[in-house]
């Protein structure tokens, strides 16, 4: 007997927060789950994935890889709101609140990988499985501290201490060194700091010795790396907050 969407919906929740997944991962891992009611999506780079103002039909579940937030002001201009990691659940705010189209517009940053779900299934399900409602009630606890510490960064720390902050996070775990692909502009829209600050916030740092440019790239090197970590661990402890 084939398992009902409730069951395969549990079953993709458990096994998306379960681990971080590549993309390749991703798409190995979820793949079997797919039917007639749930897609894999795998966008490229700059691919969008939900525009601001359709209606929410979807629930976007990424799995893999980081997407943007993007916001448009009234002549037209987008914003990058926020950066997203995996595990989003892209629609379920606008679901929850029982507003009829999407607030923001999603767009991928980089490769990833998502799973295009029916909303109002998603909805019946969080009404009628325990276990679904207690896994989104998580996942939602997880946004408010995002939220929580994105507004403790833009508080506490200055411009420059979030600039070696997102630098310092897009290099760990990397194989060094490494190259930040991301250009300046997003990197200002991201971090909210104005891009002729932004330039002379880099300059300094490749002054002092923390990164180097490589083609016009901020690159990061074993030993730049070093003394970046150093520094970030003193922001950390200086701010109080777990970043």
């Amino acid at each position: 007997m084939a398992p009902t969407f409730q069951e395969t919906l549990f079953s993709i929740l458990q096994t998306a927060f379960s681990q971080t997944y590549t993309c390749a991962g991703a798409k190995k891992v979820f793949t079997p789950y797919t039917s007639p009611q749930i897609r894999i999506l795998n966008l490229r780079q700059g691919a969008q994935c939900i525009a601001g103002g359709l209606p929410v039909e979807k629930i976007h579940l990424l799995v893999a890889g980081k997407c943007y937030i993007l916001k448009y002001s009234v002549d037209g201009k987008s914003i990058i709101a926020d950066t997203m990691y995996p595990v989003q659940l892209f629609g379920l705010y606008e679901l929850l609140q029982g507003s009829p189209t999407y607030e923001a517009t999603v767009t991928a940053a980089s490769e990833c990988v998502l799973l295009e779900l029916p909303a109002g299934a998603f909805r019946q399900a969080l009404y009628e499985n325990i276990s679904i409602a207690l896994l989104t009630l998580e996942y939602l606890a997880g946004m408010v501290q995002h939220n929580f510490r994105r507004n403790d960064r833009n508080l506490l720390n200055s411009g420059m201490e979030n600039l070696l902050l997102y630098i310092h996070q897009y290099c760990t775990g990397k194989r060094l060194p490494t190259i930040l692909p991301v250009e300046r502009k997003i990197m200002s829209e991201e971090l909210g700091i104005n891009l002729r600050t932004l330039y002379r916030y880099i300059n300094r740092l490749k002054e002092e010795g923390l990164i180097s440019i490589q083609k016009g790239k901020i690159q990061v090197t074993s030993e730049e790396f070093r003394r970046l970590d150093q520094i970030v661990s003193e922001i950390s402890l200086d701010t109080g907050s777990a970043l």
